[in-house]
């Protein structure tokens, strides 16, 4: 799949969508109240911020809230209570947790597309945390210092070129393993903290990504052993992640955008349009290769668009939709976070044997179905 780059304009769309459907977006569905504060992660090169979205106490009056839509514009969670940590959460330093979260808590890694920022997937993210997991999110690399990842953006690649898929794959290569060795860092600089190596449980932590971030994702299961578990959300998968696959439970979702691109189109006109096709069709032989393997799982969103795994499925750039393509869009949403969060439940606390059953179906083909349907339609993933 294609890496997402925002354009300014885009961005600045973004910010206005946030304060546009700032009400009637999809509340948590867990029973935690969702804070968020910022963790300063010290690295080799300089700190990062992270974004560290937790639940705090259960509380029914904040749920209430909840279902009225209280809540910051700009923290990005609709339906929800956050309490932000800039300024400081209720009096607490912003770079530290309420002392009622003193208990071990699941670590998932949130990772963006690329040219993207850690917030992009708020409702997600805060949805997680009020079933009672931790996520740490990080910038894509574009947002952070050079120095503390040492990424060099590589040149324009000319269309014509005719190594363009060589240079592509190489250049991908190389940016998600950097990506990869940072987000195992902020995991050790965690691990360093006191008060958050006395929260988390770092035997089992999750790794969860969008677009170029699933990549990263795949990427750190090969890497830090205390990853146990992926989502990659219409992403791919590069070096040997994929080469040889994922070796922990994993969940790939895949847009219907994607899965379902009308064979021709490998022979597009444009060199660059051409690649990602082949990197869509690539990913599709290697997930049908893996699919048999235990706690491997793939689903398709035949309505979904690439940027309907963030929060742009309930809270599109511009313009207001019909109240029926309201429905159809927040159907979709906990469809994709009921199956992500049952996932990952599942995924870090399974028993040797156990198998993992979707309970959400609405909109959501398995593979199988998907590749019936393709088969039909002509399109690239058979």
């Amino acid at each position: 799949a294609t890496l997402y780059v925002p354009t300014i304009a885009s961005a600045t769309k973004d910010h206005l969508r946030k304060l546009v459907y700032s009400r009637n977006t999809p509340a948590p569905t867990g029973p935690y109240d969702v804070a968020r504060a910022v963790f300063r992660a010290h690295v080799s090169g300089g700190t990062i911020p992270v974004d560290m979205w937790y639940p705090s106490e259960p509380s029914a009056a904040h749920r209430e809230d909840w279902r009225a839509g209280t809540m910051l514009a700009t923290a990005g969670v609709g339906g929800a209570r956050v309490a932000q940590a800039e300024p400081p959460l209720e009096g607490r330093n912003a770079d530290k947790p309420p002392v009622v979260l003193r208990e071990q808590k699941k670590l998932i890694l949130y990772h963006p597309g690329g040219g993207s920022v850690r917030d992009d997937n708020a409702l997600m993210l805060g949805n997680l945390a009020s079933h009672g997991f931790v996520i740490g999110a990080l910038d894509d690399l574009e947002h952070l210092p050079k120095g503390v990842h040492g990424y060099d953006d590589f040149p324009p690649i000319a269309e014509n070129s005719p190594d363009l898929f060589a240079l592509r794959n190489a250049e991908s290569e190389r940016r998600v393993a950097a990506a990869a060795v940072l987000s195992k860092t902020v995991i050790d600089a965690l691990a360093r903290d006191e008060v958050w190596s006395a929260i988390l449980d770092f035997e089992k932590v999750a790794a969860l990504g969008h677009s170029f971030g699933g990549a990263t994702s795949a990427t750190l299961s090969k890497i830090d052993r205390r990853v146990a578990a992926v989502v990659n959300m219409d992403g791919f998968t590069v070096g040997d992640a994929g080469n040889h696959g994922i070796d922990v439970p994993y969940l790939f979702l895949f847009s219907g955008e994607y899965f379902f691109i009308p064979v021709a189109e490998l022979e597009a006109a444009n060199g660059h349009r051409r690649i990602e096709v082949h990197y869509t069709q690539l990913e599709g032989k290697r997930l049908i290769r893996d699919s048999n393997r235990p706690w491997h799982h793939t689903f398709v969103a035949p309505a979904a668009r690439h940027t309907d795994f963030v929060d742009q499925l309930v809270m599109p750039i511009l313009g207001y939709r019909s109240d029926k393509e309201d429905e159809g869009r927040a159907k979709l949403w906990h469809s994709i976070n009921g199956l992500v969060h049952e996932f990952l439940v599942g995924a870090l606390s399974r028993s040797p044997g156990d198998r993992f059953v979707n309970s959400f179906q609405d909109g959501l083909l398995p593979l199988s179905n998907a590749r019936a349907i393709a088969a039909q339609e002509g399109t690239i993933i058979q």
